[in-house]
């Protein structure tokens, strides 16, 4: 049964967060948005009703039963897509959200205000000069215990920030041994240092960030002769289990023993 629906994005929703309170949640679109919905049930159909030329609101033709509510609040910055929100573990005021126009941002939701944007930049050697590195970020994953991001990214790499720190282009660290994009990440709920991702190449990979290389790979499953290595589009860490979905329509569960 659908309790209500939100209407609001002019395009399709990327991703979804819950702050800890639990009296919001944030949603994450291709039509560039970023949106703040309440939790709570509406009463009645907040979308039945549109202001006339004088300003004052009347109810429209109700259609069917179901309840719809419209946002709280509308986040605008990013340039393009965005692919990815979450709240701060332990703030509901603050939001991170990760974007096709390259870019890690900072938000305070109560005052509807990115307070900061984070590039990531290339150190070019011909040149000697800092460049910024043209690749979209697709997924973004936050720590309640070390309290940095985690991104994956288009060329193939996890990239940490520490969104507390005043430089917006210093990325903490890079991890790269995916051969595909990166669409997704997740932290350990127990521990400051290990995390895993998913990746295009098909393989999930467990990482403890004081070091560069992955202590584990989880294997592609196996195809068929001349198929396509199948996707991984999310992953997931709960408790002892690592969970990863992607394109072979199955949901599988991993051990994260070590």
């Amino acid at each position: 049964t659908v309790l209500y629906e939100c209407k609001g994005h002019q395009a399709s929703v990327e991703s979804v967060a819950v702050d800890p309170s639990k009296q919001h949640f944030a949603t994450a679109s291709w039509d560039s948005t970023i949106k703040i919905w309440t939790s709570s049930i509406p009463t009645e159909d907040e979308t039945d009703y549109v202001e006339d030329a004088r300003h004052k609101r009347r109810k429209t033709h109700k259609t069917d039963d179901r309840k719809s509510k419209s946002a709280a609040s509308t986040l605008e910055g990013h340039v393009g897509p965005v692919s990815s929100v979450v709240f701060d573990s332990q703030d509901a005021n603050a939001l991170y959200s990760a974007g096709w126009d390259h870019s890690v941002r900072i938000w305070d939701v109560e005052q509807r205000v990115n307070v900061s944007t984070k590039v990531m930049t290339n150190h070019d050697v011909n040149t000697n000069r800092i460049q910024n590195c043209e690749k979209v970020v697709y997924g973004i994953a936050h720590s309640p215990h070390s309290k940095l991001l985690a991104s994956g990214h288009a060329d193939k790499t996890v990239r940490l920030w520490d969104p507390r720190a005043d430089d917006v282009t210093v990325v903490k660290l890079t991890l790269i041994s995916h051969t595909l994009w990166v669409p997704t990440v997740s932290w350990s709920p127990t521990s400051a240092y290990m995390l895993v991702s998913g990746s295009y190449d098909g393989t999930c990979k467990l990482w403890d960030i004081r070091s560069k290389a992955p202590v584990y790979t989880i294997a592609a499953p196996l195809v068929a002769k001349g198929e396509a290595t199948k996707k991984v589009f999310t992953v997931d860490w709960e408790g002892e289990r690592i969970l990863s979905g992607g394109e072979d329509c199955q949901l599988r569960i991993h051990s994260a023993k070590m």
